[in-house]
This record gives C-alpha cells, structure tokens and sequence, in this order.
C-alpha cells in the first residue's frame, strides 16, 4: 500500500503542477501514474491481505519490486517520449516489460488462489 500511496501522491502533485502551470502536455503521465501506479498497487495490494497465502513472501516482494520500478521507469520513459526528450524516451520500453511481467505475477497469483483452494 506504501507504494499505491507514493504513486498517488506523485499523480495528484502532477495534475496540480499542470493546473498551475496550464500545462498539461503531461496528462497522459498523470493519467498512466494514477491508474497504474496507485489503482493497480492499490487493487494488488488488498488482494494479496485477502488471500496472504496466494504467494510467497518472496514472490510478493518481488512483484512489488518489478511492479513499482517498472511503473516508474515507464513513466519517465513516456515523460521523454512526450518531450521529445531521447534521453529519457529509452527507458519506456524496459518500464513496459517491467510492468507486463509484474501483471503476469499477478495473473500467477490469482490463479493459484482459484485452482490452489483455500489459500487464507
């Protein structure tokens, strides 16, 4: 939930940065920082305090690890496509596979919990 909190705070500070400044070049940023970043931990986060025993305590730190890095790394990556900024344009494509194989990690623990029985 910590990161959940983090993303959300990071989302909210950016649509608050692009209300003052008028600017909302960023918005696709805010809008990917809020959904992925602070709804998508937020929804995993109470799924694995509903079913604990879905993963292992390592698999959970791990997916929070791949999740979050690669959440953030995709949004520095779309921040540099959207500024047409190379240098930070490059890491969007490993941010992405981060994020697709921290959803994949997930998609294992919600079906161990379904084919696995009572995993509470």
């Amino acid at each position: 939930m910590l990161a959940a909190v983090c993303f959300l705070v990071a989302g909210v500070g950016l649509g608050l940065f692009m209300a003052a400044t008028n600017d909302h070049s960023l918005a696709p940023v805010h809008a990917h920082t809020n959904l992925l970043g602070w709804v998508s931990s937020a929804l995993i986060g109470f799924f694995y305090a509903l079913a604990p025993r879905a993963a292992t305590p390592r698999m959970i730190w791990t997916h929070l690890a791949v999740h979050a890095s690669g959440v953030f790394l995709m949004m520095i990556g779309l921040t540099g496509v959207l500024k047409q900024d190379e240098f930070l344009s490059v890491v969007l494509g490993p941010g992405v596979i981060l994020t697709v194989a921290a959803f994949v990690l997930f998609a294992v623990a919600v079906v161990r919990t379904m084919f696995c029985g009572d995993l509470r």
